[in-house]
């Protein structure tokens, strides 16, 4: 009955059940099953092994066992093993001197420490999996495209709208963006659409019109303050309902979904401001530019 309770909600309507009433009470499983029963454990093995909490988290083993419906312990000790493959999480069995290995089980017991590298990990709102791809794309120089295009490839709809029934029409706007020929090049053609986006209106027409904001309340304030200028905060970086008017009137000339690009750039955004202000910063972060490649004009042409 949950989907009948939302249906009168913000309005009034029906709810149309498409099956059987014997078969979805007899048939059906009267609760779903549990999240955590269906996951591989690699984020919550991760995220408890590098909380900062004052609770004793380092053995995730009996930690995940407590809770009221715990998943399978070989679940978490592929996760734990997988882990510890990647680099991310170091235990007293990977201590190869005996003594060395003695004195940790003496001290913190069978316990699983986070690496650096698993820190870095855990410190990113991404699953691991995704985290090691942008991490790994970090150190090849590609740290702003690997994101986006993890964000793109977990994020519906694409950047790039899609016409239903018009093939045709999809191949060549994909291809307007990039012409591709290899498998998943689609994506390549998304990536270059948010590049496209994210220099052309997110930063150049929003910021010309931030400049004449500002230049329009400086001229009000000397004119009232002679040549003192009161400066003013600028909210033409605010999504106004105008704003979001004109940027959806904008995306649809250029065959770009509005929604799907403002929400991977919050991905890239969020995911950047925790890489750089995580507690540890590998070399390669230490020398990359923050500046990505599409807003540097010098290093970008205007497509992939």
């Amino acid at each position: 009955d949950q989907r009948q309770g939302r249906t009168g909600r913000t309005c009034a309507g029906r709810v149309f059940r498409l099956l059987p009433r014997g078969f979805y009470l007899s048939r059906l499983p009267q609760w779903d099953i549990p999240q955590l029963t269906l996951s591989s454990c690699l984020n919550e093995v991760l995220g408890l092994v590098c909380s900062k909490s004052d609770l004793v988290v380092s053995n995730p083993r009996s930690i995940l066992q407590e809770c009221l419906d715990p998943p399978d312990p070989q679940i978490v000790e592929r996760a734990i093993e997988f882990l510890q493959g990647a680099g991310a999480v170091q235990s007293n069995t990977n201590i190869f001197d005996a003594n060395t290995r003695r004195n940790l089980e003496r001290l913190n017991g069978n316990k699983v420490l986070p690496t650096q590298y698993g820190e870095i990990l855990s410190a990113l709102p991404l699953s691991v999996s995704d985290a090691k791809i942008v991490l790994a794309g970090g150190q090849l120089g590609l740290l702003h495209e690997t994101i986006a295009l993890r964000a793109i490839y977990n994020h519906k709809p694409s950047p790039i709208i899609h016409k239903f029934g018009d093939s045709d029409k999809n191949t060549a706007i994909l291809e307007s963006f990039h012409r591709f020929r290899e498998p998943n090049g689609s994506y390549l053609a998304h990536l270059s659409a948010y590049m496209f986006w994210d220099y052309s209106w997110n930063s150049q027409k929003r910021r010309r019109d931030a400049i004449k904001e500002f230049a329009s309340r400086s001229k009000c304030s000397s004119s009232v303050s002679g040549d003192a200028l009161e400066w003013q905060s600028v909210d033409a970086w605010k999504w106004t309902p105008e704003v979001e008017e004109e940027h959806v009137q904008w995306c649809k000339v250029h065959d770009i979904n509005p929604t799907a690009v403002r929400s991977i750039a919050e991905v890239v955004e969020n995911t950047m401001n925790a890489l750089f202000l995580s507690n540890f910063e590998p070399d390669w972060l230490r020398c990359a530019d923050p500046t990505p490649v599409w807003k540097r004009p010098r290093d970008w042409k205007g497509h992939l």
